[in-house]
């Protein structure tokens, strides 16, 4: 991938180098690239942990349950359930956001840090999530225009202007469903760059 790491022909020269000079060496970590299926994963991780030592435990990661059960029983292999969460089956997981106030505007008023004008009537939107939380705009599937990650009832909420900090400000103008203060929105964000306030178990 030439990202970090090292040359797997070289990594048990450095533990037996970490070993020397007196450092506690726990285990080892492979991380196979995203491209490529879970089966070419696990063939490609029974070959590198040939020749290391069998007694410590190996992190693996990018497995779904088949892969993993075919690792060979050589060393104890520890799967990283994070990369199941993050990139494997959605349905099971729901990001959200509260509404923590609703504010009625009228056309042309000027708010926001950037005091930028609404274009109609309407309410503004305050979500309790921002870029604290790794909330940022949508890029668009074009990529040139950005565009809200927030939905409610089924429609996407507009942001009058970029999340900043803890607080997203989102338009809905009048006649459209406008969320009440204490309602939940859907967030679309990627939850590998997302931080959670609260974990819910349903």
């Amino acid at each position: 991938m030439q990202r970090f790491g090292r040359d797997p022909e070289i990594a048990g020269i450095l533990i037996d180098e970490a070993r020397r000079v007196g450092l506690d060496v726990v285990g080892i970590s492979i991380h196979p690239p995203l491209a490529g299926t879970p089966a070419e994963h696990a063939a490609e991780i029974s070959e590198l942990v040939d020749g290391f030592d069998p007694d410590l435990p190996v992190w693996v990661s990018h497995l779904d349950a088949a892969a993993y059960g075919s690792l060979p029983t050589s060393h104890e292999f520890r799967l990283r359930l994070g990369t199941l969460l993050w990139h494997g089956d959605k349905s099971t997981l729901h990001l959200n956001a509260d509404v923590l106030d609703v504010r009625e505007v009228q056309a042309g008023a000027h708010v926001g840090y950037r005091l930028g004008p609404v274009p109609t009537d309407g309410h503004l939107v305050m979500v309790g999530a921002g870029t604290a939380h790794g909330v940022t705009a949508n890029a668009s599937l074009g990529g040139s225009e950005a565009v809200s990650p927030f939905h409610f009832d089924r429609t996407r909420l507009s942001l009058h202007e970029p999340p900043h900090m803890h607080t997203s400000m989102c338009f809905v103008p009048t006649g459209t469903p406008t969320p009440d203060v204490g309602d939940r929105v859907d967030v679309q964000r990627p939850l590998t760059m997302t931080m959670v306030d609260q974990f819910e178990w349903l």
